[in-house]
């Protein structure tokens, strides 16, 4: 018995100093993705994006459109190619707080805020903004009744969805509403409530299902950061039906 005890031994510590000489190899993409570093990206000839905050920020071919953000101000656009900013016109009313979709080469804003903290308005309309002609448009307008801000915005089959949201600027009136809306027929269908409210976050579409992620309660004065929320809850377009 003691003979095979220490024979045993010898196999374990033969297969550990194996083990250890054995060569790591490390895979291609393994590689990319420890050597992935955030990288600051300048302009070749110095121009800046207009400085703004709780904005918006969408890519369509080869550039990127930063809009909207407290007060009124212009489109800025960097052209990946030229490696440049310039700026594009400004919007017709104050839009922020708002998740940007592209569709149809043309970028929608719904879902935004308008006005000054901590009593910011939901805006009544949809807003689009054409980068071909840079010209912006008052487009459909949001049922009163379903109308707020700091929501989740996403395109799924040429459609608008619209989950979450606040009411009261940062003050209250949460939601946990979900919405559809159709470009083509302009109709507007109210679908089964999130299974939380949930205002400044954004949401996106991935394998057929809609991803509510992060965001808070905002309660000014006293709670404007604290009530953060840690659930993701998940849409399932195909069976309709919410999960967490």
């Amino acid at each position: 018995m003691k003979s095979l005890n220490i024979l045993s031994t010898i196999i374990v510590l033969l297969l550990i100093i194996s083990c250890k000489n054995e060569p790591q190899t490390t895979t291609t993409e393994e590689k990319k993705v420890l050597t992935k570093t955030w990288q600051e990206i300048k302009s070749i000839d110095g121009s800046t994006p207009v400085a703004r905050h709780e904005a918006a920020f969408v890519g369509i071919d080869e550039k990127f459109y930063l809009m909207g953000g407290r007060g009124i101000l212009p489109v800025s656009i960097y052209d990946n190619k030229t490696e440049k900013w310039t700026d594009g016109a400004k919007p017709p009313i104050e839009l922020h707080h708002v998740q940007p979709l592209v569709y149809k080469n043309k970028i929608y804003l719904l879902g935004a805020l308008t006005g000054g903290y901590p009593g910011e308005t939901p805006v009544p309309n949809i807003y689009i903004y054409n980068p071909d002609t840079d010209e912006w448009s008052v487009g459909p307008e949001i049922p009163k009744a379903r109308r707020r801000g700091a929501t989740g915005s996403v395109l799924y089959n040429d459609k608008f969805y619209m989950v979450a949201g606040i009411k009261d600027g940062h003050r209250g009136d949460h939601k946990d509403w979900f919405d559809v809306f159709d470009p083509v027929a302009k109709t507007w269908d109210v679908l089964p409530n999130a299974p939380r409210a949930r205002d400044h976050f954004q949401a996106v579409v991935c394998d057929d299902k809609l991803y509510a992620l992060a965001g808070r309660l905002s309660n000014a004065p006293d709670n404007i950061f604290n009530l953060t929320i840690g659930e993701v809850d998940v849409y399932d377009f195909k069976t309709q039906i919410w999960s967490t």
